[in-house]
Order: structure tokens, then C-alpha cells, then sequence
């Protein structure tokens, strides 16, 4: 069974790659923002509630995930990684994982193709709470001031990992480059 984790900075388009290579492969997805999105219909981004919310329904399919028979499982995050949380999070994530073969697909591109990105129709559809593009845009471009989302080489010893500059690729090419340099066929 195979766990992808496809990570990178707000726009890069981690979502439209899982959704490619859910098609290609099968394999269910999970987009960090399903649950984001359910939590900030009832409580405020941030709040007590709406993270013990939004950890509740991940982890919860997380741990059901992983006991199924799937074959694969995609889940996609803006991974903040010189926080610690975020790294003890992705430690936790994979540790529910751990029979399962985990594979690291970090994206990166441009800031203007990812400004472009994020008022594309699809973003706009399944993440409502960035359709205010212009207060959406604010915060992508603070929290590019205040964290880093992309790994320096060799920064952390990351096993079947695989980086891509999606700046000038269709989710398909992504998608495929990710199966044909993984032999996930």
C-alpha cells in the first residue's frame, strides 16, 4: 500500500496533482482543505475548536485509511517546514502510516504563476474560503514572509522523495512525471 504526500507552498498546486494522480492511479485523495473547509463553516480559522475539529475528521480518516485495503491513499498539505509543529504533525500522519510505503512529493513554482493560480475556477470550487481572492492573495503572500514551504537539499532525510517545479507543467505532466519516476504502474 502506498501513502503520497504531496507538499509545497499555498497555489502550487498540490490538489489538482492528487486529483491527477487519483485519476491515473485510483487511489483516493484527501486535500488539506476538505476538512479546513468544514471546520470554518461553524468556527473561527485558528480557534480551539475549529482545530480540534479539523484534526478530528483527519485523523479520523487517517486511522481508517489505514487500516483499509486501498492500495493508495493521497493526502496533500502547505507543509511549514521550519516549524516544528508541522514536522512533529507530518511525524504523526506518517506514524499512522507505517506499514504502508510513503512517498514525499514536494512541488514548488514561481510566485507569480501561484498568485495566477489562486483564483483558478477549480481552487475557487473546492476551497470556498479562498474566493475572496484579494484578501486569499494577502494571506498567501504573508505567509510566504512567515514560513518557508519549500526544503533546502538534504534538509530532512526524506525517503522516496521527489521535487518538481510545477511552475511551467499541467497537473497531468506533474501527475505523470510522479508515476513514471516512482514506476507506480
Amino acid at each position: 500500500m502506498k501513502f503520497l504526500i504531496i507538499f509545497g507552498p499555498p497555489a502550487v498546486g498540490k490538489m489538482t496533482v492528487a486529483k491527477e494522480l487519483s485519476l491515473i492511479m485510483g487511489y483516493p485523495y484527501f486535500h488539506n482543505h476538505m476538512s479546513i473547509e468544514l471546520g470554518l463553516r461553524y468556527f473561527e480559522w485558528g480557534s480551539p475548536s475549529f482545530k480540534r475539529v479539523d484534526d478530528a475528521i483527519r485523523f479520523t480518516i487517517f486511522e481508517e485509511m489505514a487500516k483499509s485495503d486501498h492500495e493508495g491513499f493521497i493526502f496533500t498539505f502547505a507543509w511549514a517546514v521550519d516549524l516544528e509543529y508541522d514536522q512533529q504533525y507530518l511525524r504523526k500522519v506518517k506514524d499512522i502510516f507505517h506499514e504502508w510505503e510513503i512517498y514525499h512529493i514536494e512541488l514548488e513554482c514561481d510566485l507569480d504563476e501561484r498568485l495566477r493560480r489562486n483564483k483558478l475556477p477549480d481552487r475557487l470550487e473546492e476551497k470556498p474560503s479562498k474566493r475572496d481572492t484579494v484578501f486569499s492573495e494577502r494571506i498567501l503572500l504573508e505567509s510566504d514572509q512567515e514560513y518557508r514551504f519549500n526544503t533546502f537539499e538534504g534538509e530532512f532525510d526524506l525517503s522516496n522523495y521527489l521535487r518538481i517545479d510545477t511552475t511551467d507543467m499541467t497537473p497531468s505532466q506533474v501527475a505523470e512525471q510522479i508515476v513514471a519516476h516512482f514506476r507506480l504502474k
